[in-house]
């Protein structure tokens, strides 16, 4: 039986924590024996006593922090290290979650091997509208973003994942999350940068993308599946919702130790062509489909939304409409 170590990093908020716990602890049967560690890297200190106080069944570390979320995933694979009996790691925030057939899915791919797999898309809980993107409103709590039923999903996200040698950082995001790595995946020194704010992750995609054109003895993949990982967005006081405020001064900053962290590096993917990385995709979860999806959020609102927030259900005839011109019936069902 494959042994997984599965990591909840967390430096605030353990009201988020609680359920993204609870989202690991209480996933499908499958073949997987996990052991999860709460990493705790904050600059309060007060907040590591308030998780090591309420998880006691739970093992707790603490980790040196800057403030800065790139320090924080880079003790992951510290801990990693140390922990030589598990075959793989599954780094989860500790304000996201796992869909509760996560596992039962990862156990598909571990057939391949893999060293890396990535994430090139999520859904995520918002409560800021997106127009023309799936979605479903919970009124007065947020909208979930869902991708089960776009076509040509991965045609798109080549086509909008820019190049970062030739574009601005305003105009990126990340092309993949970091969802599982093999004990093996070590020997490539992967790394974040530990003096961005916002863009930490993109940094190690590129060390990612370049290991595999250039590297024949690492498998490493990325996953075409909509059901293993929720994105939050709700989260205040996420860095991403940090870094709004005083937008513009703050990107500027970001943009130049970007520019400066990847000067004179990743030469062999300067072409930046996306065809290149391999996909692997399984078939739907049986037990899990979009009104078990939709569930899943409406109890995770019960428990981390207390404040009523302004949710529009206008795109409804929208995507109902949607759903019959692509031959959706259980979509059009779920709208209707």
């Amino acid at each position: 039986m494959t042994k997984l170590l599965i990591t909840l990093l967390t430096s605030s908020n353990i009201d988020y924590l609680k359920p993204t716990y609870n989202s690991v602890k209480n996933q499908m049967e499958c073949n997987i024996d996990f052991k999860i560690i709460i990493v705790v890297n904050t600059l309060n200190k007060d907040y590591y006593s308030q998780v090591n106080n309420y998880f006691k069944e739970v093992e707790v570390i603490k980790t040196e922090s800057n403030g800065y979320p790139g320090k924080g995933h880079n003790s992951l694979f510290e801990i990693f290290n140390q922990y030589t009996n598990y075959e793989y790691l599954l780094p989860l925030d500790g304000d996201d979650f796992l869909y509760p057939c996560a596992l039962r899915k990862l156990e598909i791919y571990l057939n391949y091997k893999p060293d890396i797999l990535m994430l090139p898309f999520t859904d995520n809980i918002h409560n800021e509208y997106q127009s023309n993107v799936l979605h479903y409103p919970f009124i007065n709590k947020c909208y979930l973003y869902f991708n089960n039923y776009l076509k040509s999903f991965i045609d798109s996200w080549k086509k909008s994942k820019l190049s970062p040698f030739d574009n601005h950082i305003t105009n990126l995001n990340t092309p993949g999350r970091l969802l599982l790595c093999s004990r093996k995946s070590l020997e490539m020194n992967l790394s974040y940068d530990e003096n961005l704010k916002w863009y930490d992750d993109y940094y190690i995609f590129l060390q990612i993308f370049e290991q595999s054109i250039i590297n024949s003895k690492y498998n490493i993949y990325m996953l075409d599946d909509r059901d293993i990982y929720l994105y939050n967005r709700l989260n205040e006081n996420s860095v991403t919702q940090k870094f709004k405020n005083g937008f513009d001064e703050k990107i500027i900053i970001e943009d130049k130790i970007f520019r400066k962290s990847i000067y004179n590096k990743f030469l062999s993917i300067r072409d930046w062509d996306l065809n290149k990385l391999i996909f692997l995709k399984s078939d739907k979860c049986n037990d899990f489909n979009l009104k078990d999806k939709i569930n899943f959020v409406e109890q995770l609102n019960n428990k981390i939304i207390n404040k009523n927030t302004d949710i529009s259900n206008n795109s409804i005839p929208l995507f109902i409409k949607y759903s019959k011109e692509n031959n959706f019936p259980e979509l059009e069902e779920i709208y209707k």
